[in-house]
């Protein structure tokens, strides 16, 4: 069996990707072949070539193909913090040869088997994806939006980290176009980039996958375990690979123990300081105060709660 597999990522993200590209093959049918079309930003030769080692236990059953980002027409909105990385999705299916096609976020620890969701049957749907919530418990900003464009309240909404679609049919019915009008008219208005873009684009119309396949874990929640039989999707920031991630995420023991299988094992983000992880941090800013404000609350109670059982 083959599956097609797009994932987009920047420098930032990179650690992330290799985490996500190792245990993807890791978990695989051993019969399964992937098809790695990745789209990437500012990736040199020597990182591509990182890559290959990362997987090279598995080189005889992937190919990746490479696109270069910057060769792309992102429209005209303002991405996620100023960066346009996360439209690549709503090209993906436009741009791969291939009728049928599996998008993965690069902040995923995948602990199940890729083939078995590939080959999921999306019937008359142009893609599948996991319920999030619906249209009317959506972030206030998005709500607005999803309500302008039409959707109702009880629409269900998506997460965009795993998206399967049928590439055929995104493309006869030209979603890609769809996609980037919305963003021209509504640009102002996202928050949430891609993913709302998506949603409202299918109306509210998709294949429900199961939780199984994109199952969230925050940085201050619940931390990822050994017996978790699905894909972990690491919503929100700090990332793992973040910053001051290995001290400050959850899920830190979890992805370390994937990340020392691949070519980054040494890596350590107290000691790769660059200008793009610098201005990430400086963007995530908010993101770090309420994670630490979060922690210390959390420990203040646990503390206090033991001291009454002492006392």
């Amino acid at each position: 069996m083959q599956i097609n597999i797009a994932i987009a990522s920047d420098r930032n993200m990179e650690v992330g990707l290799h985490v996500t590209l190792y245990t993807a093959l890791q978990f695989l049918d051993p019969d399964a072949f992937v098809n790695i079309h990745l789209f990437s930003k500012d990736f040199s030769s020597q990182a591509i070539e990182r890559i290959h080692q990362t997987l090279s236990p598995y080189r005889d059953r992937y190919h990746l193909q490479t696109y270069d980002v910057a060769t792309l027409d992102l429209g005209s909105g303002k991405g996620l913090h100023y960066n346009k990385m996360p439209y690549v999705i709503l090209l993906a299916a436009n741009l791969v040869e291939a009728e049928k096609l599996l998008f993965l976020d690069a902040d995923l620890i995948i602990r199940t088997d890729l083939s078995k969701l590939f080959a999921y049957p999306l019937e008359d749907k142009i893609i599948g994806a996991v319920f999030e919530s619906y249209v009317s418990n959506t972030w206030n900003k998005e709500y607005g939006l999803l309500k302008q464009i039409g959707l109702p309240d009880d629409a269900p909404y998506f997460n965009s980290g795993v998206v399967l679609f049928d590439a055929k049919r995104w493309k006869q019915e030209q979603m890609s176009l769809r996609c980037f009008k919305i963003i021209d008219e509504y640009g102002k208005l996202l928050h949430n980039t891609d993913q709302t873009v998506l949603n409202a684009a299918v109306g509210g119309e998709f294949l429900l996958l199961p939780h199984k396949y994109n199952r969230p874990f925050y940085p201050g929640g619940y931390g990822i375990t050994d017996d978790s039989d699905c894909i972990c999707h690491l919503v929100g920031s700090p990332k793992p690979w973040d910053l001051f991630g290995e001290v400050l995420h959850n899920s830190y023991p979890a992805f370390y123990r994937y990340l020392k299988e691949t070519a980054l094992q040494n890596y350590k983000s107290y000691l790769t300081p660059s200008i793009p992880r610098l201005q990430r941090t400086f963007a995530l800013s908010r993101s770090y105060y309420s994670l630490v404000k979060w922690q210390v609350k959390q420990r203040f109670f646990t503390n206090s709660a033991l001291d009454k059982r002492a006392n």
